[in-house]
């Protein structure tokens, strides 16, 4: 894989390889977050995985993948009450 910008990896593998790196990336991830782009055979053609804690975060939206926007209030588990 190459890394244009840090923290920022681009390659072509297969989806084994993928898998398995997720699954290492996401296990080490701790107090910061990674997201993977890949390609999939859906309208959108890539599919998005996360992990850790993000402000924003995938959801399905009828087969669309849309980013929900959490306030800071939201993902520190407040509410506004």
């Amino acid at each position: 894989m190459t890394e244009p910008a840090p923290g920022l990896y681009v390659g072509t593998m297969s989806a084994k390889v993928r898998d398995e790196l997720w699954y290492a990336v996401a296990a080490s991830v701790a107090d910061g977050a990674a997201v993977c782009l890949y390609p999939a055979d859906n309208e959108q053609r890539y599919a998005i995985r996360t992990a850790g804690q993000r402000r924003r975060r995938p959801i399905d939206f009828d087969g669309l993948t849309l980013v929900a926007f959490q306030g800071l209030d939201e993902q520190n588990g407040k509410t506004g009450q």
